[in-house]
């Protein structure tokens, strides 16, 4: 299948994001996105190809490496064909 995934974010300025495609709980790497916040709505798009079998499933990690303050996001498009 192709994944094909759209997600704005926001954090405050200079934090380091990543952003990435989970199967059944695991992010793959292949997907995972660094982007640096500059305190406005940034926008993201991820693509993977994946396999998926009956009861696999799908998820949009959002994380700051930087430090704990919080990410916000403000939506997330996901197409799989």
């Amino acid at each position: 299948c192709d994944v094909q995934c759209n997600v704005s974010v926001s954090c405050t300025t200079g934090k380091l994001l990543v952003i990435g495609i989970a199967k059944n709980g695991t992010v793959d790497a292949a997907s995972k996105v660094l982007t640096t916040s500059t305190g406005n709505v940034v926008s993201v798009n991820l693509v993977l190809q994946v396999d998926l079998v009956t009861n696999d499933y799908l998820e949009v990690y959002v994380g700051n490496t930087t430090d704990t303050t919080s990410v916000t996001v403000h939506t997330i498009q996901m197409k799989v064909i």
